[in-house]
């Protein structure tokens, strides 16, 4: 089993999974607006060309340094996603009561979600590319069998994604903690890229657990309390989370 279908495939199945956090998180911040689903589909797809774009030109280096590349790409993609929820909440603070200042800051918190899907896509836009590249080095007789390989698994892992993530993962985790199983994910593809195929021994290992053990959310509906716009001194005593909604 070559590596790079299982780089296609995961690189897939966190993508989409993903975006379907981002249509949750623009369709609440939005009020439910019918335009939140292709606003966040227009931003995605972007950043992925964008990324696309990068990844084409990490293929035309050397192949260790492919191999460096790619681990560095996947584990800042990974740290990126890790530390979402904290950057999302806070660039949704109420940072003011003045009604005039409310609308600005409004619009200024729908901006930063576009961009961190926009960098968000864009990491892992970079990904596939490169996955795409390694996979012309399976062993086979004809090189377009090797590549409808790599297709089809980045296909398999982009269904798997949402289908996990909308009917299982959105039923017993927030969006706090879905955003950490894939920033864990990823820092976990990292460091196995560094241990088997770079010989990086640990050197990934040790930040990984210090993540682990530091960065335990307090509060697991922090991103829906961040965008409900309840004043500061009002207090959400309940919030389900599930995959029916908000």
């Amino acid at each position: 089993f070559h590596f790079s279908l299982l780089l296609s495939f995961l690189i897939g199945f966190f993508s989409l999974s993903q975006e379907i956090l981002w249509v949750r998180i623009v369709s609440y911040k939005l009020k439910g607006l019918p335009q939140s689903f292709s606003l966040t589909l227009a931003i995605f797809l972007i950043g992925i060309s964008l990324g696309a774009h990068i990844g084409q030109r990490v293929c035309k280096q050397k192949e260790f340094r492919i191999w460096i590349l790619l681990t560095t790409i996947v584990y800042i993609s990974g740290l990126f996603d890790l530390f979402l929820p904290d950057l999302i909440e806070f660039s949704n603070s109420k940072f003011s009561d003045n009604d005039n200042l409310k609308i600005v800051f409004s619009l200024l918190s729908t901006i930063s979600l576009l961009i961190f899907i926009l960098l968000s896509s864009f990491l892992k836009g970079i990904i596939f590319p490169i996955a795409h590249h390694l996979g012309t080095k399976i062993k086979t007789k004809k090189i377009g069998i090797s590549i409808s390989f790599i297709y089809f698994m980045n296909i398999l892992g982009s269904v798997t994604g949402p289908i996990i993530t909308g009917y299982y993962f959105f039923n017993i985790f927030s969006m706090n903690e879905i955003f950490l199983i894939i920033g864990y994910g990823q820092l976990f593809l990292a460091t196995f890229i560094a241990l088997k195929y770079l010989n990086f021994k640990f050197i990934l290992t040790l930040p990984i657990l210090v993540l682990f053990i530091f960065n335990n959310k307090t509060n697991k509906h922090g991103i829906i309390e961040s965008l409900s716009g309840y004043p500061t001194n009002h207090k959400l005593i309940s919030i389900i989370e599930n995959r029916h909604g908000i």
